[in-house]
């Protein structure tokens, strides 16, 4: 009986609160596989996570992240093309 009241009472909150903290969640997850497709060197991915980060997020870690990224990837093809 008391095990029922306690799944009552945590699936009752305010629907506005639950959903700005699964905003908040995503974004983050998003931020945090973008890291880690960056470490591996997977910019595609990398790029394609801290995007939506961003979307989700418009003041996310992840606009950072994201700038420094295309700078490295023009960096890097700038010395592929010899320009």
């Amino acid at each position: 009986m008391q095990d029922s009241n306690l799944k009552t009472q945590n699936s009752e909150s305010s629907p506005g609160k639950k959903g700005e903290r699964g905003s908040i969640d995503a974004h983050m997850l998003h931020y945090r596989l973008g890291n880690a497709y960056y470490q591996k060197g997977d910019w595609k991915e990398a790029i394609q996570h801290y995007m939506e980060a961003c979307e989700l997020n418009s003041e996310s870690p992840a606009r950072e992240k994201l700038k420094m990224t295309y700078e490295i990837l023009d960096f890097y093809n700038k010395d592929v093309y010899g320009q």
